[in-house]
């Protein structure tokens, strides 16, 4: 009898140590999947930033793999004024769902020589 009430403390005792590092391992996963979309957020904002030709002004969005983990991404770019800077925002989410993992804001300086319609003064 004794024994049985001593495994039926050490279960109970168990229970919260079991519950613990399964939110532990939860936390982890979430936490390397922000990760994973931080860096497909740098990518494209890389890309965007040292791309020789224009950023269209307007949404592009695409899909990405990292660590087989499917990611959408969204890249919003805002009108390019020759001798001034374009607004880049990155959006990076998991594949089909509507929360942002990880949001990139930057600014492209754009050159005078990018604008076919602008003349170098």
């Amino acid at each position: 009898v004794e024994t049985i009430a001593a495994l039926a403390i050490l279960a109970l005792a168990a229970l919260p140590l079991i519950l613990t590092a399964t939110n532990t391992a939860s936390a982890t996963r979430r936490l390397e999947n922000r990760m994973l979309a931080r860096t497909v957020a740098e990518n494209l904002m890389a890309f965007e930033l040292v791309r020789p030709d224009l950023v269209p002004a307007g949404e592009q969005s695409g899909v990405s793999v990292q660590m087989s983990v499917p990611f959408d991404w969204t890249v919003v770019s805002g009108p390019a004024v020759a001798g001034g800077l374009q607004n880049i925002d990155v959006q990076v989410r998991y594949a089909n769902q509507p929360e942002v993992l990880f949001r990139l804001n930057g600014l492209r300086a754009v050159p005078y020589g990018l604008m076919p319609d602008r003349v170098v003064p």
